[in-house]
C-alpha cells in the first residue's frame, strides 16, 4: 500500500506549526509515500524534500510538477534533485530511478512529464495564461510564438522515456503504477477551461491506452495531479487513471493506493 499526495505547494506554508503538523501526519501513515508533483517551488524544493525525508524512514517516490521549477529552471533543478536523493536514501526521484520494485508483482515508474497542448485542434487560439511562462527559465527565455515548441519538446522527451520504462516494466511485473504531474486524459479534468491544454499530456494518454490494450495480462494504474481535482478514467479492463484533488494552503495525504491497485480517497 502507498499513501498518495499531490500539489502540496509547501512554499505557501511558512507557519512552522502548520508545517510541523503536516510532516508529523506523514510519519503516522505507516505506508511509503508517492507524490505526483508541485511539491514546492524552485527556491524551496530541496529543503522541502529534505523535510519529507526527515519525516519518515519509509520510501518516498516522487515526480516533479511545473511549480517545482518556478524561480529556477529545468536545467538547474534536475542535478540538485538528483544530489538530494543521493544524500537521502529514502527519496526516489522516479525519472532517475527508472523501473522501481515495490514487490514481486508490482513496480512504480514516473517521468519528467509535461502538458503538450495537443488536446486542442488549434493551440494558438488558446490564450497563454500560465505563470510557467514567466517563472521557469527555459520558458521565460523565448518569445510567445516559440513556447509550444519548448514545452512540447519536453513532453515528447518524457514520452520517449515513458515508453522505455513501460517496455521494461511489462516484462518483469504484472502491476505497473505510473506517476505523472499532468493528467493523461482530458476527460479527467472536471473543471474544463481555457487552461485545459496546459493540464493534459495528450500524447501520453493515447500511448498508454493502446499499450494497455496490447498487454491485457498486465494491470496499469496512472496517478497524476495538476488539476487540483479528483478525476478518473478507465478503459474498463486493465487501465485505471486518477487525478487527486488539492487545495492551496492545506497540504494533506489525499488517498491510499491498495495492493490490488484500487484507490481509497481520504
Amino acid at each position: 500500500m502507498l499513501s498518495w499526495l499531490t500539489d502540496t505547494h509547501l512554499d505557501f506554508i511558512q507557519n512552522p506549526g502548520v508545517r510541523r503538523k503536516f510532516f508529523q501526519s506523514l510519519s503516522k501513515t505507516g505506508f511509503p509515500l508517492c507524490i505526483t508533483g508541485d511539491i514546492s517551488d524552485g527556491k524551496h524544493l530541496i529543503r522541502t524534500l529534505e523535510e519529507f525525508s526527515e519525516a519518515t524512514e519509509l520510501p518516498i517516490y516522487f515526480v516533479t510538477g511545473n511549480h517545482d521549477y518556478y524561480f529556477s529552471s529545468w536545467e538547474n533543478m534536475r542535478p540538485r534533485i538528483e544530489d538530494c536523493c543521493r544524500q537521502h536514501s529514502n527519496l526516489f526521484y522516479l525519472p532517475v530511478f527508472g523501473v522501481t520494485n515495490l514487490n514481486k508483482d508490482t513496480c512504480i515508474i514516473g517521468t519528467d512529464s509535461w502538458y503538450d497542448g495537443r488536446i486542442v485542434a488549434n493551440f494558438h487560439r488558446t490564450p497563454f495564461a500560465l505563470n510557467d511562462f514567466n517563472y521557469i527559465g527555459e520558458l521565460a527565455a523565448v518569445e510567445e510564438r516559440d513556447l509550444p515548441r519548448v514545452f512540447q519538446s519536453r513532453a515528447d522527451a518524457a514520452l520517449v522515456h515513458l515508453k522505455q520504462l513501460c517496455d521494461v516494466a511489462v516484462t518483469k511485473y504484472k502491476k505497473i503504477i505510473i506517476l505523472s504531474h499532468p493528467i493523461p486524459f482530458g476527460r479527467m479534468d472536471k473543471t474544463p477551461s481555457s487552461l485545459s491544454p496546459f493540464y493534459v499530456w495528450y500524447d501520453a494518454g493515447k500511448y498508454i491506452f493502446d499499450f494497455a490494450d496490447q498487454h491485457p495480462e498486465n494491470s496499469f494504474l496512472w496517478l497524476s495531479g495538476h488539476t487540483h481535482n479528483n478525476g478518473t478514467f478507465s478503459n474498463g479492463n486493465n487501465l485505471d487513471c486518477f487525478s487527486l484533488g488539492a487545495e492551496y494552503g492545506y497540504p494533506k495525504i489525499g488517498a491510499t493506493v491498495n495492493s490490488d491497485l484500487t484507490i481509497d480517497f481520504v
